[in-house]
């Protein structure tokens, strides 16, 4: 862009074209537009990181794939990154009952569902018992 305005200078004052000699000075009010649109974005990344920010979209797609069968609801997902490795602490609700493997199972179910989801992160999930609301079929076989 700068070379694009020293051209322009340039050329005004071989062709006599007055109106391009202030190309230089537009030239670098873009560079420096650059500069601050660069630093910008790179001040909200780091701002982000420093607050351990992630993707809402991230959120959404944990919440998804922890919706395997025999979850009532995803009740919390906090993830958080910490350089290139994200971090996820899901809590699900499972039926107020089930046997603890059961209850293990589902949260291991989940936690599987996540990895293919996300890749590269690290999950642990809570199964919580709750009063499953009447007429669900949680699609858990009990026994």
């Amino acid at each position: 862009m700068v070379l694009v305005g020293l051209a322009c200078v340039w050329s005004a004052r071989h062709f006599t074209l007055p109106w391009l000699a202030k190309a230089d000075a537009l030239a670098a009010l873009g560079v420096a537009g650059i500069a601050v649109i660069v630093s910008l974005r790179l001040g909200k990344k780091s701002v982000n990181d420093l607050l351990d920010a992630a993707p809402t979209e991230m959120l959404e797609r944990i919440a998804h794939a922890a919706g395997v069968p025999g979850v009532l609801s995803v009740s919390q997902v906090r993830v958080r990154q910490s350089g290139p490795q994200t971090f996820a602490d899901v809590v699900l609700q499972v039926e107020r009952g089930l046997r603890i493997e059961m209850a293990h199972d589902i949260a291991d179910a989940a936690e599987d569902a996540i990895h293919r989801a996300v890749a590269g992160i690290d999950v642990v999930v809570h199964a919580e018992p709750v009063d499953a609301p009447a007429g669900v079929n949680n699609r858990v076989a009990r026994s």
